[in-house]
């Protein structure tokens, strides 16, 4: 599944994510708008941690549900956000 953020959308200058593409194993291909990309793996996160609510996301087509809304990347409405300058580290 890949996921492409409509170009026509004018956010500024403000750091967001392009595309994403789940790439398997519970990883992202991530290409922000400044064109850098970046594999982040999420596996150890979802098993690591301590928030009940998490494991649900180690049900791959839960964890393939994700969306692109306003150039962050999120699970069921928001249910699960990461800030952006963590995913274009790489560290999550």
């Amino acid at each position: 599944m890949k996921i492409v953020e409509e170009p026509s959308l004018n956010y500024g200058k403000l750091l967001r994510i392009r595309s994403a593409e789940y790439v398997g194993n519970w990883s992202v291909m991530l290409e922000f708008s400044d064109g850098h990309k970046i594999k982040v793996d999420f596996l150890s996160f979802l098993k690591n941690g301590s928030h009940p609510d998490l494991q649900k996301f180690l049900d791959e087509s839960e964890f393939k549900s994700f969306t692109l809304e306003i150039g962050n990347l999120c699970w069921n409405d928001f249910e699960m956000i990461f800030p952006l300058s963590d995913l274009n580290k790489g560290k999550i």
